[in-house]
């Protein structure tokens, strides 16, 4: 790979602290103790060094603060406020950066120590906005990179899996995203809100074979957690979006609406999955899919998580109380 023109080494960092960083890497941290040390590594060590890292301890009760301020380059700032949630964590570290481009990293994840090279000349190279990348063994295009507009970046987001909602999936212009913020109503899935924004406000993106990034199925995390008010949330995310796509893009409205009725599945199968009993949340869930029967079948590509929710939908209380005992076998979701 071509490094780029102001590319610098580690050695040659004493020259940049008075002007303002070329990447902002922005790490949101919450109880990641056993993680937290393996990510700020990876960042520390990139081959792209004219970045600033902010930490953002979100009121963690293990030592993840203490962690972060054992470290002491000086590319390092730390942060920290009373517990908020996701949304308000990312918020106060977009309203901190100072960086040309914006990179999020997950406090339980780690990074290649290219990650950040290579995106940026991506992202400089063909005069990107978004530059979208998956994560390590992750197929994400055949090409090399794919630049598309709005109106097909768009298009691709509601039809497709390939523009992914995760924030570690992007490198982001910062004129861009600090024209948004993160809705703090959304407790779980606020990235995917976020990217949808992005993608309406961006006029050139691009989506790379670029796969720097290691996700971490960390057991603690939200994504495995029990069907809960946050992850309940998750539905303002395509109630939005649905409700947008049909004032601006009716063409569009079909495929808005298929990902909506899988966002509601999700929902149902992960209060399945916890052994909720059926109240007001779950009979929301309920209404929606029936109401929206018709589009099953493009929504929902397994046969056998079709089936589980044609029942759950229809007959949730007996079937919680006959899955009781293999619950512990129902994997999440992904």
């Amino acid at each position: 790979m071509v490094r780029l023109a102001n590319s610098i080494t580690l050695s040659e960092t004493d020259s940049i602290y008075k002007l303002p960083p070329k990447v902002s890497v922005l790490v949101p941290v919450y109880n990641v103790e056993k993680y937290l040390k393996r990510c700020i590594d990876s960042i520390l060590t990139q081959t792209f060094a004219d970045i600033e890292i902010i930490i953002l301890d979100d009121g963690s009760d293990d030592n993840s603060l203490q962690i972060a301020e054992s470290y002491s380059d000086r590319r390092i700032s730390i942060d920290s406020q009373p517990h908020g949630g996701i949304a308000s964590a990312r918020n106060r570290l977009l309203s901190l950066a100072a960086g040309e481009y914006i990179y999020f990293v997950d406090a339980d994840d780690w990074v290649e120590h290219n990650a950040i090279e290579c995106l940026l000349e991506y992202a400089e190279s063909y005069s990107l906005d978004i530059t979208f990348c998956g994560r390590v063994g992750q197929t994400t295009t055949d090409k090399d990179i794919e630049i598309m507009n709005r109106e097909h970046a768009v298009a691709r987001f509601l039809s497709t899996m390939e523009l992914s909602s995760a924030m570690w999936t992007k490198m982001v212009r910062s004129s861009v995203i600090k024209q948004l913020e993160f809705d703090s109503r959304v407790l779980y899935g606020e990235d995917g809100l976020m990217t949808w924004r992005l993608i309406n406000k961006a006029r050139r993106i691009g989506l790379t074979n670029c796969r720097p990034y290691h996700y971490s199925d960390n057991p603690a995390s939200i994504t495995n957690s029990s069907f809960s008010d946050a992850t309940y949330s998750l539905r303002l995310v395509w109630d939005t979006i649905v409700a947008e796509t049909a004032a601006a893009r009716p063409t569009l409205l079909a495929a808005a609406r298929q990902k909506q009725l899988y966002c509601y599945c999700w929902l149902l199968y992960t209060a399945l999955r916890s052994g909720t009993p059926r109240d007001r949340r779950i009979q929301t869930i309920q209404d929606h899919l029936r109401t929206n029967r018709s589009l099953w079948g493009a929504s929902i590509a397994s046969p056998r998580l079709r089936f589980l929710t044609c029942l759950s939908t229809y007959f949730y209380s007996p079937l919680r109380y006959l899955l009781a005992a293999l619950r512990s076998k129902m994997p999440p979701l992904r």
